[in-house]
């Protein structure tokens, strides 16, 4: 019995067509669909027929090709023959005190040691060597002795225009009454009677006015003063004596 309907039913599989049985292949079973874990795969970017990469704005320079790259050591090559440098002498700084001021610029001015030996250490210090500190103090006594020139001459100038302009106005009874009045206000022979007959001040209008109008209010001396040039003062001469030796 069972046999009998095995056959039956395994004739109705054979008439349903099942897939397979008739000799044709089977068909393709699809994919099962993508669990929520597995993505399909991404497809492969399509290459671009040329380069999109953006240029450089203007403001930025181009990469340095050579950044980071490191050529050696940068040290110089070393010469086979080259000979170790002489080490300076040592300088002693007394030697600095031995600087003095050419002849040439001023036979009668010395320099100042003091000034020398507080400066020796910064010169020796600078590599200033006593030779070249010597020329340096040279070239500063040369322009400060020119500059001292300029002004006396200027200062001779200014004395003898005085001076002409008092021995046009006054008389020599004028300058007997400003003699007096110079010997009753400053002793005669003092210091203070010495640089007005030996300075500018001999010859300033406004001090000759002075001492004319004191003689005259004042006369206990009429005589000039022996401390005068050529036996008192009718103006200071042009080129006259004290401070002006100085000067030569």
């Amino acid at each position: 019995m069972n046999r009998l309907m095995m056959m039956i039913t395994g004739d109705t599989r054979l008439m349903d067509g099942e897939p397979g049985t008739d000799g044709a292949p089977p068909a393709s079973t699809p994919a099962p669909a993508p669990t929520g874990e597995d993505k399909p795969a991404d497809p492969a970017p399509a290459t671009p027929a040329h380069d999109t990469t953006p240029a450089p704005a203007g403001d930025e320079p181009p990469a340095d090709p050579l950044a980071g790259v490191t050529l050696g050591d940068n040290k110089p090559a070393e010469q086979p023959n080259a000979q170790p440098a002489t080490p300076a002498p040592e300088i002693n700084e007394e030697e600095y005190g031995k600087v003095a001021i050419d002849t040439d610029i001023a036979s009668d001015v010395e320099v100042d040691q003091g000034a020398m030996k507080a400066v020796a250490p910064i010169l020796k210090e600078a590599g200033v060597t006593p030779e070249t500190a010597g020329k340096l103090v040279n070239a500063l006594a040369r322009y400060q002795v020119e500059q001292y020139k300029a002004r006396n001459a200027e200062r001779f100038a200014d004395n003898k225009r005085m001076h002409d302009a008092a021995v046009q106005k006054y008389s020599k009874m004028d300058f007997a009454q400003i003699n007096a009045g110079i010997d009753a206000a400053f002793k005669p022979g003092g210091i203070m009677n010495y640089v007005i007959r030996h300075s500018e001040i001999g010859n300033d209008p406004e001090f000759l006015e002075l001492m004319k109008w004191y003689g005259a209010h004042h006369p206990t001396n009429t005589q000039p003063s022996g401390g005068g040039i050529g036996g008192g003062t009718t103006g200071q001469p042009a080129g006259f004596a004290g401070i002006a030796k100085s000067w030569e």
